[in-house]
């Protein structure tokens, strides 16, 4: 016997002075019953004593999970959680016990179920956990409901007893030392009475597509026992089996269609119809080109840009009959951080109109210019023969190559989509990089590419030919190729697009751009 809690000391001496004996044989009085209120069944009352060195602490059985602390009379009512039990299945409950003194002290588990539902756990079968511990332990125990159980809510009792006090070990009765608590337990039919399945999974869906994944989601099927999982077909397979209603499918192949459906099974074995197929098409591994809206002026021949300056860019033109120009071929570097000047040359073909100005730059590359910043530099409505404006590189602007979009309007600031009546819209490409140090200006002849626009083969043309490394970037900044080459790059796996092409010999850095078509 253990002699470290005083507690425990006077509970046992208190116990030999009145001549009782602690066996559980002699506590059990059979014809003890109280009058159990919360469900309108009787049971024989039973506690653990006191509580103060140990208690239970957790019991899990299907869907019961109850952390549970210390309660002084040594009772706990928990009649109001509850869990499906099959007749015929085989289940595992879960058992914690917790010492809240220091001394870790022997336990007896035992667990009984009211299979009958006559209000006892007297009869043959209804003692499924008999199970001893020391101290801080969890244990389990494995045990089969039978055919013959009663369907319906019956109670369930689990006790916990001080193995050194020599205190009770029967479902009634109290202990000297430990805890009781009561839960609830739905008994349903077995396999072989239950032939109804689920109802079909509807409202599949695919989200999140990448080129390896995708989530699939879904609406819960019915039972009339419970629904116990769902079965996740790809192409008429089933790939897994999942409880919710949602499910993250990985390991697939980019750029490839997989067809899904869903179908849903119970406790019996029971298979519902599966779910309506949906086709899903992994993304290709690359990033694609975003898709700007569209901008121009329903009348160029009057006044139109002519010319346009900003770092290596120099275009002139004329005018154009649907009042849009795509100069997306013709692209410069610009560095984070770093002030550049604008210049733009109108051209009045004849009377010279008031004419405003706008410059978007789409700083973070996803397919529009309505994000802060993005609108560079505003000219109000003026006539003189040409305008600059300077502005700067925001620092955290994404590096890689991006859209320029610049408008000309009469009389009036433009917005950066839609159509009016008077001016010209060109589009350009300029290239962020990291600083402007990163960056080795060199003259147009030193490096070329071609053909540009290209299909199959980049060549490279350097003024004195050497092996070089390179780096293809694509619109949102990603690297999409690299290696090194003494001239050609083979460019057919690319996504038709403009890039960025970093070409690095010895000490020399070039930028350029080209469109894959």
């Amino acid at each position: 016997m253990k002699t470290n809690s005083p507690i425990r000391i006077l509970w046992l001496l208190s116990l030999f002075l009145f001549g009782i004996q602690t066996h559980a044989t002699e506590n059990y009085d059979s014809n003890s019953i109280i009058a159990n209120t919360n469900d309108g069944n009787n049971y024989c009352s039973a506690n653990g004593g006191a509580t103060t060195d140990e208690h239970i602490g957790r019991v899990q059985l299907g869907t019961i999970d109850n952390v549970s602390t210390t309660n002084s009379s040594g009772y706990s009512d928990f009649t109001n959680i509850s869990t499906n039990l099959t007749k015929g299945l085989t289940n595992t409950i879960t058992l914690t016990s917790v010492m809240t003194s220091t001394t870790q002290y022997p336990e007896q588990f035992k667990v009984w179920i009211d299979y009958n539902q006559d209000n006892d756990f007297e009869d043959q079968g209804e003692l499924v956990v008999d199970q001893n511990v020391t101290g801080d332990a969890t244990t389990s125990k494995d045990f089969t409901v039978p055919q013959n159980a009663a369907n319906g809510s019956t109670r369930m009792r689990v006790r916990m007893n001080g193995l050194d006090t020599g205190g009770v070990n029967s479902p009634c009765g109290s202990g000297v030392f430990g805890e009781v608590e009561d839960y609830t337990i739905i008994i349903v039919g077995s396999g072989e009475e239950d032939t109804q399945a689920p109802s079909t999974p509807t409202g599949l869906t695919a989200s999140n597509i990448t080129d390896t994944s995708v989530l699939l989601s879904w609406n819960a099927a019915t039972d009339n026992v419970g629904v116990t999982g769902y079965d996740i077909l790809r192409n008429n397979i089933v790939i897994s089996t999942v409880t919710a209603t949602s499910s993250s499918i990985t390991g697939l192949t980019a750029n490839t269609t997989y067809q899904f459906n869903v179908r849903a099974k119970d406790a019996a074995g029971n298979v519902s119809v599966a779910g309506n197929v949906i086709s899903v098409t992994t993304t290709d591994g690359t990033t694609p080109t975003p898709t700007y809206c569209t901008a121009n002026s329903n009348n160029a021949s009057e006044e139109f840009i002519s010319r346009l300056q900003l770092g290596s860019i120099d275009k002139t033109s004329t005018s154009e009959s649907n009042g849009y120009s795509d100069f997306t071929s013709e692209s410069t570097n610009l560095s984070r951080g770093s002030s550049n000047t604008i210049t733009i040359t109108p051209t009045w073909t004849g009377s010279v109109f008031s004419e405003a100005y706008s410059v978007w730059i789409d700083y973070n590359q996803d397919g529009d210019f309505e994000d802060a910043s993005e609108q560079v530099w505003t000219q109000t409505a003026t006539r003189n023969t040409s305008v600059s404006g300077t502005f700067t590189i925001p620092v955290n602007a994404n590096t890689g190559i991006t859209r320029m979009r610049v408008i000309m309007r009469f009389n009036t600031i433009p917005s950066s989509c839609g159509s009016f009546n008077f001016g010209e819209v060109e589009d350009y490409s300029v290239s962020i990089t990291d600083s402007k140090s990163s960056i080795t200006t060199h003259k147009v002849a030193t490096v070329r590419l071609y053909p540009n626009p290209v299909t199959k083969t980049l060549t490279i043309a350097l003024k004195d030919s050497k092996k070089i490394s390179y780096e293809i970037v694509d619109m949102l900044g990603k690297i999409v190729s690299k290696g090194k080459t003494a001239s050609s790059i083979n460019v057919t796996n690319l996504r038709k697009g403009v890039y960025s092409i970093k070409i690095s010999e010895g000490s020399n850095t070039h930028y350029k751009r080209f469109i894959k078509n």
